[in-house]
């Protein structure tokens, strides 16, 4: 379960909208998981949550982001084993190509990320 204040941080950052279409968004999104995603440190993190429209991982984004794994990598829904999410920049439906800090914000510069 993510905790009550990575929510908020993740909610805020995202307004409460899908980062892909900007729809309302409905679920937040790990982006790393499955095959030892869960048990790494940075798995509640807000580098690591996206907010994205559907419910549990069946419809919307969020649906499309566990059974289309082409689709969820190349705009950074999902993160591959080993990766540090803070390297991999998701697609935001305002902004394009962004990366996600530790500390909850969005950035365009990947180098900023990183900091």
């Amino acid at each position: 379960m993510i905790p009550a204040k990575v929510r908020a941080i993740v909610d805020e950052r995202d307004e409460s909208t899908c980062v892909y279409d900007g729809a309302r968004a409905t679920d937040r999104h790990h982006r790393t998981g499955g095959m030892g995603g869960s048990s790494r440190e940075d798995h509640h993190s807000p580098q690591n949550i996206v907010t994205l429209c559907g419910f549990g991982n069946t419809s919307g984004c969020h649906g499309k982001a566990h059974t289309d794994r082409a689709w969820a990598l190349a705009n950074g829904y999902r993160v591959p084993h080993g990766t540090d999410p803070l390297t991999v920049p998701i697609t935001h439906h305002a902004w394009g190509t962004v990366w996600l800090r530790a500390d909850g914000a969005f950035t365009l510069d990947p180098q900023e990320a990183k900091a």
